[in-house]
């Protein structure tokens, strides 16, 4: 009994250590200092989009899924950021990486939460950049394209915090 007890508490520990592990990661050396824009999108018309249109755009681009959990929850914070910041020199790029065959499924989804942001599915092998340990994961990047802030895990973006460092990076380098 003591046995069990203890091999259970050794698991419910190893399953703590690994969620919380993932959430809230902030880094502010990302991986590849600059970001690839040698790669294209789909929307959810089906339109294909050369991602090298959101050059000299300050990007908020946010990695998810309809079967994630964090991802689902943080999406309503990222919509009400969304709509505060109506800029054209400020890009939302919500790039699902469910699968191909669940193309509709994601459009289903984002038309049921009424998201107005502007969602994407890869239209094309995303470059090595998008590898990470875990959705969501979302990439703030400057009008130069360089990464500003890589966040790995769920977060609330709706606040001012968030506001002013887009609006700043928006306004700096024009």
């Amino acid at each position: 009994m003591i046995k069990r007890a203890a091999t259970v508490l050794l698991l419910v520990i190893a399953i703590f250590y690994i969620v919380t592990s993932f959430r809230n990661k902030s880094t502010s050396n990302p991986v590849k200092e600059e970001f690839d824009f040698q790669f294209s999108l789909k929307d959810l018309n089906g339109q294909t989009v050369d991602f090298k249109e959101y050059r000299g755009k300050v990007l908020f681009i946010n990695l998810w899924a309809t079967w994630c959990g964090p991802c689902r929850r943080e999406m309503p914070g990222i919509q009400r950021l969304y709509q505060k910041l109506e800029s054209p020199d400020i890009a939302f790029i919500m790039l699902s990486v469910d699968r191909p065959e669940d193309f509709k499924k994601v459009k289903s989804y984002v038309e049921q939460n009424a998201y107005s942001f502007p969602v994407f599915v890869p239209g094309q092998s995303l470059p090595e950049q998008f590898n990470v340990p875990s959705i969501p994961t979302t990439w703030i990047v400057d009008r130069k394209g360089k990464v500003h802030k890589m966040l790995v895990g769920s977060e609330n973006y709706d606040t001012e915090n968030y506001r002013k460092l887009l609006t700043n990076l928006a306004s700096a380098n024009q």
